[in-house]
């Protein structure tokens, strides 16, 4: 009798499975060390722990190379994992999450839900489901700001992170991914009381942990939202704490994200961008971000236009 794609995943992800703890409790420890700008760090522990096992470690580089910016080669990566993976992997959820993460950042949304669709999430624990929600609503996000008229996408987003945020109810630094979402949907939403809340509690965590790269995200989300509210002192003043946070740990795809916004809220106060937009093309071709790069290049080609 042929099983089910649920059935064929349960034996290996029973959760008394000790190599599926081992993984598991790894595989956390890893986005710990990357949530705080530690990529060498991160890399060297999956070298060290997991030297027997190039899916785990490919896994890893994937993620890596995604929040570097260089998503082509995250999706290669995590393409290669999936491949090579056997059926009794003991972390099968791992390849596919980070080919979503992939596939997210490289705005291939349609692809992503095909894909999340063909896994079982369901079968794994509630914190690698917490995870798989947590890209499901990053996808509908974007898919709602890439297509304003579809409003229908951001309630989906925001479904999917409340779900996030049940299922890591209790593991805080994964609580803060949650707020930080559902902070960026209200945002999009114009409910900008709500989307403070959420982003004030996600920086109170990240805070309180000392997860430098995540509070810069935070900050520079924060600023995202008070442009929207047209508060563009206050904006500003939220996207110099951000790059300065950025600037010590010296990722330069988010130096780029973050002087791109600092050019659009000097641009917003009357003054020219043009100096921000350069920096912001500068650590966009660093990190190979190439749809950042053209991102960047078209705002300041219309700035100069102008």
């Amino acid at each position: 009798m042929t099983k089910s794609k649920k059935e064929q995943y349960e034996t290996p992800f029973l959760h008394e499975n000790r190599k599926l703890i081992v993984h598991e409790r790894l595989y956390l420890k890893i986005e710990d060390m990357i949530g705080r700008g530690e990529f060498e760090k991160a890399k060297q522990l999956a070298e060290k722990e997991m030297a027997e096992d190039p899916i785990f470690a490919l896994c890893v580089n994937s993620r890596i190379s995604e929040k570097e910016g260089n998503y082509h080669k995250a999706k290669k990566l995590a393409s290669t994992a999936i491949s090579n993976m056997t059926q009794s992997y003991p972390t099968k959820w791992f390849p596919h999450l980070v080919y979503l993460y992939a596939l997210w950042r490289m705005e291939e949304y349609d692809e992503a839900l095909e894909h999340i669709n063909q896994v079982p999430v369901e079968a794994f624990s509630n914190l690698i489901q917490g995870r798989f929600h947590n890209i499901w609503g990053l996808v509908h996000w974007s898919r709602g700001k890439k297509n304003p008229q579809k409003k229908n996408e951001f309630e989906e987003a925001l479904k999917h992170h409340k779900i996030a945020l049940h299922l890591r109810s209790g593991y805080p630094t994964e609580e803060a991914f949650s707020f930080n979402n559902m902070g960026n949907t209200f945002q999009i939403l114009g409910k900008f009381d709500d989307a403070l809340e959420c982003y004030m509690k996600a920086l109170k965590i990240r805070e309180k942990q000392c997860r430098l790269a995540e509070m810069a995200t935070t900050l520079r989300d924060i600023g995202r939202c008070k442009m929207a509210m047209e508060d563009f002192t206050n904006a500003k003043e939220f996207f110099l704490k951000a790059l300065d946070i950025q600037k010590r740990l010296n990722n330069a795809n988010d130096l780029a994200k973050t002087w791109l916004s600092l050019g659009e809220v000097e641009k917003s106060m009357g003054e020219s961008p043009e100096n921000c937009y350069l920096e912001a093309v500068k650590y966009a071709e660093r990190s190979n971000n190439k749809l950042l790069v053209q991102k960047i290049k078209e705002k300041l080609g219309e700035d100069q236009a102008n």
